[in-house]
């Protein structure tokens, strides 16, 4: 993890926010998937936005802004476009210097590149970060913007582990929906295609239709698998063997926290 990331983490674990094991859960996310602490403690639940925006301000040495405290002028509102704000979980609450200086509420503050592009779009000189809570400046851009048809952003940022097939594979293909127990369920496999004359590997599929005997026994024919079926199991593999981490890790935390007994999890996994 970065610097901002360790003082995060030792500010939330001075502060009894988070345990020793909460943070080796969030560490190991981190070193796995990438990203910031910060992210992954939102993600994970394991933190509230209260504790976690107040040791972010002190570790970036940035000032905490409560949005609802503060007078919204519209014009500053249409600096950004709502998409954008929606997007990337800011908000523009205020423009100070005499025009040159945009005040940006930010769910995530460290992204120096969503800085960059606010400075760009609003044709503003600065723009001054400041550390707001994600669920409010959600609210705020809801309220300012006309967005409430557009789909939500991520309120971490976008920390969070991504389970899903890409956009080219999501079309017509395997879902997964349960990894518990080493089962891979699926919907269905429309963007499958196998030669219809071949079967799983190693059986053969019989003919729907009774055929006259031969008159010599014929070789049987070779077992042809569309590449793509392989691929496709090998990224359902992948995507599982992600699942079954966050689940582990999870069930190990609350099974330290004392909610359940190992007992009781062997019970609850036979139902």
């Amino acid at each position: 993890m970065n610097r901002i990331d360790n003082m995060v983490a030792k500010l939330l674990f001075t502060a009894k926010v988070l345990g020793r094991d909460q943070l080796e859960v969030i560490k190991d996310h981190v070193a796995q998937y990438g990203g910031s602490f910060h992210k992954h403690a939102l993600g994970l639940g394991l933190v509230s936005e209260e504790p976690l925006v107040s040791a972010l301000a002190s570790a970036l040495n940035l000032s905490m802004v409560a949005l609802s405290k503060m007078q919204i002028d519209p014009r500053t509102a249409a600096k950004l476009p709502g998409e954008f704000c929606l997007q990337n979980v800011v908000f523009p609450c205020a423009v100070r210097d005499k025009g040159q200086t945009l005040w940006l509420a930010m769910g995530d503050p460290t992204d120096g590149e969503v800085r960059k592009q606010a400075r760009q779009l609003s044709g503003m000189s600065l723009v001054r970060p400041l550390v707001g809570r994600p669920s409010e400046i959600l609210a705020y851009v809801r309220e300012h913007y006309d967005v409430q048809e557009m789909q939500e952003a991520d309120p971490f940022g976008g920390g969070g582990v991504d389970l899903s097939l890409s956009e080219e594979e999501e079309e017509e293909e395997f879902k997964i929906v349960s990894a518990m127990g080493g089962n891979t369920l699926v919907k269905h496999v429309g963007g499958v295609r196998v030669d219809v004359s071949a079967g799983p590997v190693g059986q053969q599929i019989p003919s729907p239709v009774a055929a006259p005997a031969p008159a010599a026994p014929a070789p049987p024919p070779p077992v042809i698998v569309d590449p793509a079926l392989v691929a496709t199991f090998d990224r359902i593999r992948g995507n599982q063997q992600k699942a079954t981490t966050i689940i582990t890790q999870l069930t190990r935390l609350l099974m330290d926290k004392g909610l359940f007994s190992a007992d009781e999890l062997n019970q609850m996994m036979k139902k």
